[in-house]
């Protein structure tokens, strides 16, 4: 009795393994498929994304960077106070460039006083610069630059 009852036991455990393998193999093969598909997906998930990458521009100054900086320093002025303290540091300030070129939202970061920040943002008000694009769409985008000062020139 007890050898039936093993064997029993061991052709259902048997069956139950075939059983297991066999729904495996379909498994195998269905993850191989959505695998195969995830792989072309990726592949044009990474293509797309490189697009992206390529069709997007940062926000800048339309003269370039030089002439920004150039615009700064000739055009700054410096409070007496400033200059009997012959202030040098930098100010970092941020600013919002619109899709209509405007600057918004514009913040200092770091300060050296004198009067010199507010001089700073008096100077960006009137810039336009180039918008970011995105998939061929202006977009709003944040930039933060760095203003050297010297107020002993």
């Amino acid at each position: 009795m007890k050898r039936k009852l093993f064997f029993i036991l061991f052709f259902l455990f048997i069956l139950n393994a075939s059983a297991q393998n066999q729904n495996s193999k379909n498994t195998k093969t269905s993850e191989s498929k959505v695998s195969q598909k995830n792989i072309k997906s990726s592949k044009n998930n990474e293509y797309n994304q490189n697009m992206n990458v390529e069709l997007q521009k940062e926000p800048m100054y339309p003269q370039g960077e030089k002439a920004l900086y150039e615009y700064f320093y000739y055009n700054i002025k410096y409070s007496d106070e400033a200059k009997a303290k012959k202030i040098n540091g930098e100010v970092i300030v941020s600013f919002d460039v619109a899709i209509d070129s405007t600057l918004k939202n514009i913040q200092i970061f770091k300060r050296v006083g004198f009067g010199i920040d507010e001089e700073i943002i008096r100077l960006l008000k009137p810039l336009k610069y180039a918008p970011a694009i995105q998939n061929d769409v202006p977009v709003k985008m944040n930039v933060v630059i760095t203003v050297p000062v010297r107020a002993d020139h």
